[in-house]
């Protein structure tokens, strides 16, 4: 009797599931090698090999406007890297200390660009053949790591020793808010990471009716003291209970809901803390630079520097990761002229302006809006607007080459137009 084959699934492995558990690991649990390599790409890679053995890449929708704006954006950046390595400019590039150097840094940004849109095929695929069982391995991997977010912060904030996981800098990020000074980074290398991924992490909750994990995550945006997302969850919240209860039906239900909120941010402004996260980086005098109004200088002076940028190298830019060579030429205020470190635009959309010029920021706006109309499948409409609380985060971001924002991309990618209707049960019994 012959012995039955064993049929591998490629989208349905062990080392998929790796990856999706462990995206919530950005700097915890990672080897050091120079740079922090980590489980999930360790998987990532272990996936492009198997694709490699078994010659089968699929790329759902592939015809899709938006798969045509994705592809063609990251070989256009390819193409703007690769020019921009032998490019002269006319002048002295700014000085920084590099880690690889400063070609190899470009090169170095460049293939992770590559190894993030390796994680939105993966994503896409896995999700649609097996939404749940991922999508649940992606919660409880979050989940621990908003509880350690919320041991790091507590221990912190009591000024107990702390247990740092391995990968971790000896001295994690920390910021003086409420008169202590509280590690707020989470699993990742920077608050604002944590605070973005968690407010994904939240989304994604809501959207599989997780709601006790979607609270934890909300909640834990707190301890990375991250006005960005702590915006984004404002924005996504009010989108999301204005289209549950403004209509006639559960008109009163809006009223409380509005009046509660309302109650909450009179009393929250009462807090020195919570106006120093928001009020003071939002809406404060940037003519004088003091400790409450650095953070708002620094980046309206990098966004308005890489729309310069932008503007004088409009068609290619100057390659990723390269935005900080010409920092100094292009500099909008000159306070910040003394930066002896690599500086970044703070903003993905000048980010990509600034380094693959307006023909990269065009495909990629327009991969975008395609994956917002498709968005429209989700008739919870979580993931829409999801996608409008992250996109509007963009704007004061540092990078869009994160795993955890193409898995988002990717999840929006999964979805079947012959299957609108998507809950809970629905993806359980799907599988």
């Amino acid at each position: 009797m012959d012995r039955p084959s064993l049929k591998f699934k490629l989208y349905d492995n062990t080392v998929i599931a790796f990856f999706f558990f462990f995206l919530a690991y950005s700097y915890a649990l990672t080897i050091q090698i120079a740079f922090p390599l980590k489980i999930s790409e360790i998987a990532l890679g272990l996936i492009f090999l198997l694709i490699l053995i078994h010659q089968k890449i699929r790329i759902l929708g592939l015809r899709h406007p938006y798969q045509i704006a994705l592809l063609a954006f990251i070989l256009f950046t390819v193409l703007s890297t690769t020019v921009n390595l032998f490019w002269e400019y006319p002048y002295s590039f700014h000085e920084y200390e590099s880690r690889f150097g400063y070609k190899f840094d470009s090169i170095m940004k460049l293939a992770y660009l590559i190894l993030a849109y390796l994680a939105y095929i993966v994503s896409a695929n896995a999700l649609h053949d097996r939404p749940y069982k991922y999508l649940s391995l992606f919660l409880y991997g979050a989940a621990i790591a908003a509880l350690y977010s919320w041991y790091l912060f507590i221990s912190s904030l009591i000024g107990v020793p702390y247990l740092l996981l391995p990968g971790m800098d000896e001295e994690p990020q920390t910021m003086y808010v409420f008169g202590k000074t509280l590690v707020r980074c989470g699993t990742f290398k920077e608050g604002n990471y944590m605070g973005l991924f968690l407010l994904v992490s939240g989304i994604v909750a809501m959207y599989v009716k997780k709601n006790k994990f979607a609270i934890l995550f909300f909640i834990t945006i707190i301890t990375t003291s991250s006005t960005t997302s702590i915006v984004g969850l404002g924005i996504f919240l009010s989108l999301h209970y204005f289209h549950a209860y403004f209509n006639t039906k559960n008109f009163h239900r809006f009223l409380v809901v509005a009046a509660v909120a309302g109650i909450v941010l009179v009393l929250l402004f009462q807090i020195e803390g919570f106006r120093f996260i928001i009020v003071d980086k939002l809406f404060s005098d940037t003519s004088k630079i003091t400790h409450a109004t650095f953070s708002k200088a620094d980046r309206t002076n990098s966004t308005l520097t890489a729309l310069n940028v932008g503007n004088a190298n409009p068609f290619i830019g100057v390659g990723i990761s390269n935005y900080a060579l010409h920092y100094i030429e292009y500099l909008a205020d000159p306070r910040f002229r003394f930066m002896n470190f690599k500086v970044i635009p703070n903003n993905i959309y000048m980010e990509i302006l600034s380094e693959v010029g307006y023909t990269g920021l065009f495909l990629f706006l327009i991969f975008l809006y395609c994956l917002f109309r498709k968005s429209t499948i989700d008739k919870s409409r979580v993931l829409r607007n999801g996608l409008i609380a992250m996109l509007i985060c963009f704007i004061a971001f540092p990078t869009f080459t994160l795993l955890f924002i193409w898995f988002y991309f990717g999840l929006i990618a999964s979805l079947d137009s012959s299957k609108p209707s998507r809950s809970t049960a629905s993806l359980e019994t799907s599988e």
